[in-house]
């Protein structure tokens, strides 16, 4: 997993606050059927066209996501949006993060 600071600073913020009156979640998971060719991926640095080789034959998760909403008072609500992908390795990170 992958996290630099200000991702670290915002799950912190986030897990750290006081009980949430309100909570929203929202998600997606993107499920892929794949059958790659002979030649290596390029993401793998080989010369294959594609971005998956045989090696990654079968059902795959491309791409997942949480969205979450917490109001914090009547005036404040803070948004967050998780993302996973596993292209080249698997990362774990904040796309979005404000109050």
């Amino acid at each position: 997993m992958i996290m630099n600071k200000w991702q670290a600073l915002a799950l912190a913020s986030v897990f750290g606050l006081p009980a949430v009156a309100f909570a929203e979640h929202d998600g997606l998971v993107t499920v892929s059927a794949v059958r790659g060719d002979q030649l290596t991926s390029y993401q793998r640095k080989g010369i294959g066209l594609y971005r998956y080789d045989q090696e990654h034959d079968g059902v795959v998760i491309s791409q997942a996501m949480l969205s979450s909403r917490f109001e914090l008072t009547s005036d404040w609500s803070a948004h967050t949006v998780l993302n996973a992908h596993p292209d080249p390795e698997l990362t774990v990170g904040f796309s979005q993060a404000y109050l």
